[in-house]
C-alpha cells in the first residue's frame, strides 16, 4: 500500500513537470517559471530561490524532515533545480547557475542508492553531466565526498 501511494506520487510529480515544460514550450515562459517556484513550494516550502540561498547541508536537513517522502522530494527539488538552471541557459540570463547545480548534485547523490538498476543508470549519466559543471567546487570538502561516493560505487 505505501509503495502504491509512493508511484501516485511519483505520477503526480512527473505530470507536473510535464506540464512545466508543455508551458514553456508553448510560450508561457512566465508562467512555466511561476509554476516552477509554485511546485518548488509544495514540495519543500520554500522557492528555488529561497533554497538557492541555502546551504546543500541545510536543503538536505529541510527534507529529512519529510520523513517517507524525503527521497521522492530531493529527486522533485533536484530535477526543479536542473530545470531552472536549463531554462536560465536557454534564456542567456545572468543568473548564478552554479547554485542549481550544487544542490542537484547533493541531492541526488544523498538519496542515489535508493534507486532500482534503470533509474540508477539514468542518475549516474545524470550526475556525470552535473559534474561538469561543478567544477573547482567538486574539491570542496563536502561535494569531494560525494563525488568519491559516487566513483566508489561505480566500481
Amino acid at each position: 500500500m505505501a509503495r502504491d501511494y509512493i508511484l501516485r506520487l511519483i505520477e503526480q510529480i512527473a505530470t507536473m513537470l510535464a506540464g512545466l515544460l508543455a508551458r514553456r514550450k508553448a510560450g508561457e515562459v512566465i508562467e512555466a517559471r511561476e509554476d516552477l517556484e509554485n511546485l518548488s513550494v509544495r514540495t519543500s516550502g520554500f522557492t528555488l530561490s529561497e533554497l538557492k540561498n541555502l546551504a546543500p547541508e541545510e536543503v538536505s536537513r529541510l527534507l529529512k524532515r519529510t520523513g517517507s517522502l524525503q527521497v521522492i522530494k530531493s529527486f522533485t527539488v533536484a530535477e526543479l533545480f536542473l530545470l531552472d538552471a536549463k531554462w536560465h541557459e536557454e534564456d542567456r540570463t545572468s543568473e548564478e547557475l552554479l547554485p542549481n547545480y550544487v544542490h542537484a548534485f547533493c541531492l541526488i547523490v544523498d538519496c542515489i542508492e535508493t534507486l532500482g538498476k534503470e533509474d540508477l543508470q539514468h542518475y549516474r549519466g545524470k550526475l556525470e553531466l552535473i559534474m561538469e559543471k561543478l567544477g573547482e567546487l567538486k574539491t570542496h570538502p563536502y561535494i569531494a565526498e560525494r563525488v568519491a561516493r559516487i566513483q566508489t560505487q561505480k566500481a
